[in-house]
């Protein structure tokens, strides 16, 4: 009789895993291939038949399925919109340090366009639309946009990635993590309308070109994204510019080297124009160092909110409008080398165990865990206590900090977790 039970207990376990095989297949869909270099638009699209074209695979894609597109420069731009395309996954396959590099098909024409999207885009190098966007994602009446953009290059680009919300029903809560968005005309990131999302881990530097509005991540309308451990150094006027009603948390962030100062433009770490009115923020656990400008209320309309947030040599003021709040400091934060985008802390230094602690301190830059000592660090590293050197030595270059190979992880099928 026990072993009549075994029996059966082995059967259901066996059906069980099979189901859960049957859902894990059926819910990442079929895989298709894009090899610039060696496929074709007549083929089939499978592993040893590629498609020549992103296009192409988009048009044969549909619901969950992924697209994996190898090394090549693909002069295109790709429209993710309309129900069938709303959970494709676009993933760039990186082979020995190169990744696929999209161009769009015209400097006027945005590269990705996605439209109440919750599919991936991840790995991929997003260039060429000069007078135009990289990546646009919109919300819209008909869905919800909760893309994840992940590990990709963004860069000469009127606006690296975009982030809006159209219609009554407006949502626009994407995941874009551990991307270099660098090197665009007008902003990096640009949040508009009632878009919110999670901007975590990406080094976004030298976007910008002389225009009062531009920046590392411009906030406006409604919008209240979060932005989460990512390094804003170097931008042409200021690192984080908030305009109109809009709500960001600002949280573990190194804004740094917004040291610029011609006509009308002066490099400030955070700005807000106030011209609607902001009397607090939540401004909390950042390192604001080597910029002209630290905190900037501008208008003469002080605001609020700011806490636990180190202030080092910025040349004008640290505060403008604003007050130092609680846990301030001010002190050299003893970084590996900012100026080069290695934001890794020292052993030694202020910012370890300095901050406060919040809902959002599960992880840093790199996903490493928070807290990793007495409390949580100021910045967007959590110091190893074990690591005498004070972090790695990746700011070489002006790289920046290396994204973890998250986009890989989050692919992985999950029939092969299974099987583990």
């Amino acid at each position: 009789m026990a072993q009549g039970r075994a029996m059966v207990r082995t059967g259901i376990g066996w059906a069980l895993f099979f189901l859960l095989f049957l859902c894990a297949v059926t819910a990442r869909g079929t895989d298709y291939y894009v090899d610039g270099l060696n496929g074709s638009d007549d083929a089939t699209g499978g592993l040893t038949d590629p498609f020549l074209t992103v296009n192409r695979a988009v048009t044969a894609a549909t619901g969950a399925d992924v697209i994996h597109v190898r090394p090549a420069t693909y002069h295109e731009s790709v429209a993710l919109v309309g129900p069938s395309r709303r959970g494709l996954s676009l993933v760039g396959v990186v082979e020995e340090g190169k990744y696929p590099v999209l161009v769009s098909a015209d400097p006027s024409r945005h590269v990705i366009v996605a439209r109440d999207f919750s599919g991936r885009i991840g790995n991929l190098e997003i260039t060429g639309a000069t007078d135009a966007i990289g990546i646009n994602l919109i919300g819209d009446d008909d869905g919800v946009t909760t893309a994840q953009v992940i590990g990709c290059r963004i860069h000469g680009n009127r606006i690296g990635i975009h982030l809006t919300t159209l219609g009554s029903n407006r949502s626009c809560n994407p995941l874009i993590r551990n991307n270099r968005i660098y090197e665009n005309t007008t902003r990096g990131i640009g949040f508009m309308n009632n878009a919110t999302g999670t901007a975590d881990g990406n080094d976004i530097h030298h976007n910008g070109s002389g225009l009062v509005d531009s920046s590392g991540i411009g906030i406006s309308g409604q919008a209240a994204p979060i932005l989460l451990n990512n390094t804003i150094r170097a931008n042409f006027n200021a690192g984080i510019s908030i305009r109109d009603t809009a709500a960001p948390v600002i949280i573990h962030n190194a804004v740094t080297h917004h040291a610029v100062a011609t006509g009308s433009v002066v490099g400030t770490g955070i700005r807000v124009q106030q011209n609607m009115g902001i009397d607090t923020l939540l401004i909390s656990n950042n390192i604001i160092a080597w910029n002209i400008h630290g905190l900037v209320s501008q208008g003469g309309r002080s605001c609020g909110g700011n806490r636990y947030n180190l202030f080092w040599q910025n040349s004008g003021t640290d505060y403008n409008g604003f007050t130092p709040g609680p846990g301030a400091l001010a002190a050299d934060p003893h970084l590996v080398d900012p100026q080069n985008g290695d934001f890794h802390l020292r052993a030694g230094s202020p910012c370890i165990d300095a901050g406060e602690t919040s809902a959002l301190d599960d992880h840093d830059m790199e996903g490493d865990s928070r807290p990793m000592g007495d409390g949580v660090d100021i910045g967007p590293d959590e110091f190893r206590p074990e690591d005498t050197s004070g972090g790695g030595s990746q700011g070489s270059g002006g790289s920046g900090h290396q994204p973890p190979p998250a986009m890989e992880r989050a692919l992985q099928p999950v029939y092969i977790l299974l099987l583990r």
